[in-house]
């Protein structure tokens, strides 16, 4: 076993070369045991980064105003972040967030958090984070600087606000204290982080439970204050975690961003029981929000919700039926949708939704809980026209995509059950349009093909003029083997381009499949 640590430095408005060298000269001069090994320092996606076993408290005096510190483990293949905010003359943690699956690639879900809500790409695992797509929100490039340096004096200064949680927990607190400091953008991350698990044991609990009574204040301004607050002492409770996201879709727009990043992980879920899909409804409805954070946070936590009802329905915790009736259309609609986005970030979020897990059973059951697109106990819930249309989606916002993605061509293979009636539909993707990844398709037809060479007959034609044109896949020249037999004048077209293929073709596979397909047409045994 083994990890990897890394800080990733924003530079803000000073030069990258500048913040460089003071992170430099920073970590050699920390007191701790990497002391005697100079540090590893780079640029890194126009912020600074540093690899070896330093701390953000390493780097205060260096004038940034954030650090990511992340830690990866490549036994489980999962790690975490924590995002640590100037406040004065120190950093405060105020934010933690955790793969809910493995990783794999680079760290998709901690990376995209961490850029879409805070506009920095972190470094993170063993291998260079690759273009992971655009950070800032288009038309207000600066949008994550404005929420972190406010237009209003602060209520208390960052200095005296530092010594202050230097005595944690602070004397004198009130909700009322807690909530001046939520109101102020640039501090409600450091006060809802330091407070949230604490402010209901330092204020009265009526006190607390009145700002979930309060969530239907009529005055827009006084109403953006209790969600604040209430966002802030949180509840793992459904029932008034519903009554919160409804409220957070009636107020501005600061605050829905500010609080967008807890959607990711939706309080109530636990490993102890199953979560009520009315969760998974209430979430959804914010995916049409006009903030583009926030339609992120809700469809990553209904991601999260149907991940675990996938895991207990598999589990035997609850029925499918209860656990999936109502919910798995809208929830594939809506991550269809939102691969159509008017902003790119949000389009790039929903396209990587589907890349979160390589395919597996429904008996697979994964040591960590989302959303596995694939699984046949939600998956087939749809009919064929509703999983293309989803699939065809996926193919095409992953091929505009700015970002390093995957082959995406196994969502549209996973889209064909089989069915007949579904080849005509794929034959014109695959041959007509040449969609995106048009070949994993040839390649669904040419095993379906192989399987019931009857029903797969209607994608000879197409099969044999790619062939005789040169423009064949592998997956058309088994086509054609799998159909010789049962088709063989239909097949004898391609005959002359078919021994080209054998004599001179690059892969084994496509000059075995063309020599098969020869000696059936001229009666050889196979």
């Amino acid at each position: 076993m083994s990890s990897m640590a890394h800080l990733t430095i924003e530079t803000g408005v000073r030069p990258v070369t500048e913040v460089k060298e003071e992170v430099e000269a920073a970590l050699q001069a920390a007191d701790d045991d990497q002391k005697s090994r100079y540090p590893e320092v780079y640029e890194h996606h126009g912020n600074v980064a540093a690899t070896r076993g330093y701390r953000p408290k390493d780097l205060s005096g260096v004038d940034v105003p954030r650090v990511i510190w992340t830690t990866f483990n490549d036994t489980v293949d999962a790690g975490a972040g924590n995002l640590h905010e100037r406040i004065g003359d120190r950093f405060i943690q105020v934010e933690n967030v955790e793969s809910p699956y493995q990783e794999g690639r680079y760290g998709g879900y901690v990376g995209d958090f961490f850029r879409i809500n805070y506009g920095i790409v972190p470094r993170y695992g063993y291998e260079e984070t690759p273009n992971v797509g655009q950070t800032s929100r288009p038309g207000c490039e600066d949008w994550h600087s404005i929420l972190s340096t406010g237009d209003e004096s602060p209520p208390m200064p960052p200095e005296e606000l530092g010594a202050w949680l230097d005595g944690y927990p602070p004397d004198g607190l009130d909700l009322e204290t807690i909530r001046a400091l939520l109101d102020y953008d640039p501090y409600y991350r450091v006060a809802g982080h330091l407070f949230a698990s604490q402010a209901r044991t330092w204020v009265t609990g009526d006190s607390a439970e009145s700002l979930f009574d309060q969530l239907d204040e009529p005055d827009d301004a006084e109403r953006a204050r209790i969600v604040r607050a209430a966002w802030a002492c949180g509840t793992d409770d459904t029932d008034q975690y519903k009554e919160l996201l409804a409220a957070l879709g009636t107020v501005d727009e600061r605050t829905k961003a500010l609080i967008a990043p807890k959607l990711w992980d939706p309080a109530p879920l636990t490993d102890d029981e199953p979560p009520a899909p009315s969760l998974l409804t209430a979430l959804l409805d914010l995916v049409d929000d006009p903030v583009p954070e926030l339609r992120v946070g809700a469809i990553m936590g209904a991601s999260m919700v149907l991940g675990h009802l996938q895991k207990d329905a598999i589990g035997g915790k609850i029925e499918a039926d209860v656990a999936f009736d109502g919910v798995v259309k809208p929830f594939y609609e809506a991550l269809r949708e939102l691969m159509s986005d008017s902003d790119i970030r949000v389009r790039e979020r929903a396209v990587t939704i589907t890349d979160e897990f390589v395919p597996v059973t429904d008996e697979t059951i994964p040591e960590f809980t989302a959303a596995n697109i694939l699984r046949p106990i939600t998956r087939n819930r749809l009919d064929f026209q509703d999983r293309w249309a989803f699939a065809r989606a996926v193919a095409e916002a992953a091929a505009e995509s700015s970002s390093e993605t995957p082959d995406r061509g196994i969502v549209l293979a996973g889209a064909f059950d089989g069915e007949p009636n579904a080849v005509p539909t794929l034959v014109e993707y695959a041959y007509d349009e040449r969609g995106p990844y048009y070949e994993r398709v040839r390649h669904e037809l040419a095993r379906f093909a192989d399987d019931l060479p009857d029903a797969a007959l209607g994608a000879l034609e197409p099969a044999v003029r790619a062939v005789e044109a040169g423009t064949e896949t592998t997956a058309d020249v088994k086509l054609l083997q799998a159909l010789a037999s049962e088709a063989p004048d239909r097949v004898a077209p391609a005959e002359p381009r078919l021994e080209t293929i054998r004599d001179g073709a690059d892969e084994d596979d496509k000059r075995d499949a063309a020599d098969r397909t020869l000696e059936q047409l001229r009666g050889g045994a196979v």
